[in-house]
């Protein structure tokens, strides 16, 4: 799966951003790690899986 960084300058999807923000929540309350991939390229991995409805 090809993921991207994703940051306040970049063009995400409607269901992108809620899934990358929720990512990002879910990170900092300790529920779930970056899989390897840092803090963005998780969220982004996350957005993509869940706006391609994976």
């Amino acid at each position: 799966m090809a993921t991207r960084s994703w940051n306040s300058r970049d063009e995400l999807s409607v269901g992108a951003k809620p899934a990358n923000e929720a990512a990002h929540v879910l990170q900092h309350s300790g529920q779930t790690g970056d899989a390897g991939l840092g803090a963005e390229g998780h969220a982004g991995a996350v957005a993509d899986a869940v706006v391609a409805g994976r």
